[in-house]
């Protein structure tokens, strides 16, 4: 569009309203989604800095470039033309991109709101700036040049002003799966260990072993989680989260366990009723069954059937 004596492309399928004239003379053009103006008004480059102080309520403007994380705010000092300025603040949900410069005696103050910090709108501003053209003369010597200076605005915002939808998309789900992980991590994080210090227990060990998958069926799911054991003298122990869980002299041992083999391998198999158990998962201990069968797939359990069983 030509505006007076400036020449800008902007973007495509916006429509003009008419222009207001007062301090200063705006031309609005827009859509559902975006808000693209061209903005005159008379004053020199000493005029532009304290326009940009106002507007983003900025006490001292970097002498080069920053990101006001307080504020999420970028501001940026343009070369060319001298003391110009391009900034981005996010507000109320919207992004809102801004050139401002003077020439001949004019500010121009061009901006564009975005509903959206997709680094995509960042490119429509920048292609538009770039094109200006004053008395049909480029405002930009070297477009290429002040391209290259403003494409690392979302990585030095760390990406919190705009990112690439790319980046949200593949991002989102590798997000996702870090948490999961994490999650998984800290939840099964000292599940299936002993405690750290056993003599402490009057246990003397005749076998040890952690991280023991252990599964249980609760209503119609099969549960699972990680545990302990030990075998000494007195009975077998089983320890969930480095405390005990449940303890079988060796007289109940008979009665309580047999061994077993599943598509998850060998396992031993412990029938334990709610008041056998001491520390436990809260699905087990708030459960309303009063019966429980744990299956303890052990690496060893050929081994543990024969120590606990003579």
């Amino acid at each position: 569009v030509q505006i007076k004596d400036i020449s800008i492309t902007i973007p495509a399928r916006l429509k003009a309203k008419e222009a207001k004239n007062k301090t200063w003379e705006i031309h609005t053009f827009f859509s559902r989604k975006i808000i693209f103006r061209v903005s005159f008004a008379q004053g020199d480059k000493r005029n532009v800095e304290r326009i940009v102080k106002n507007d983003l309520r900025i006490d001292n403007l970097p002498k080069t470039e920053e990101f006001y994380f307080s504020k999420l705010c970028f501001v940026k000092r343009i070369k060319q033309p001298p003391d110009s300025f391009y900034f981005i603040n996010h507000k109320n949900k919207v992004n809102r991109y801004v050139f401002v410069f003077a020439q001949n005696g004019i500010i121009y103050y061009i901006d564009f709101f975005a509903y959206s910090t997709f680094s995509n709108f960042k490119t429509l501003f920048d292609n538009a700036i770039t094109s200006i053209e004053i008395n049909n003369n480029p405002l930009f010597k070297n477009k290429s040049a002040i391209k290259s200076e403003l494409e690392d605005v979302c990585t030095e915002t760390y990406y919190i002003l705009c990112q690439s939808e790319k980046v949200i998309i593949l991002g989102i789900p590798s997000t996702i799966g870090i948490l999961i992980l994490l999650i998984f991590f800290i939840n099964t994080k000292n599940m299936g260990k002993l405690p750290d210090n056993i003599a402490t227990l009057g246990i003397i060990p005749v076998y040890s072993e952690e991280d023991i998958d252990t599964i249980y069926k609760l209503f119609t799911k099969r549960q699972w989680f990680l545990t302990a054991l030990i075998i000494e003298d007195k009975g077998l122990h089983v320890f969930y989260r480095k405390k005990e869980m449940l303890f079988l002299k060796r007289d109940e041992i008979k009665t309580k366990i047999k061994q077993g083999k599943s598509i998850f391998g060998k396992y031993i198999e412990v029938n334990v009723t709610k008041k056998d158990l001491k520390k436990s998962p809260l699905s087990l201990k708030y459960s309303l069954y009063n019966k429980f069968t744990l299956r303890l797939y052990s690496k060893k359990t050929d081994k543990i059937i024969t120590l606990i069983t003579t």
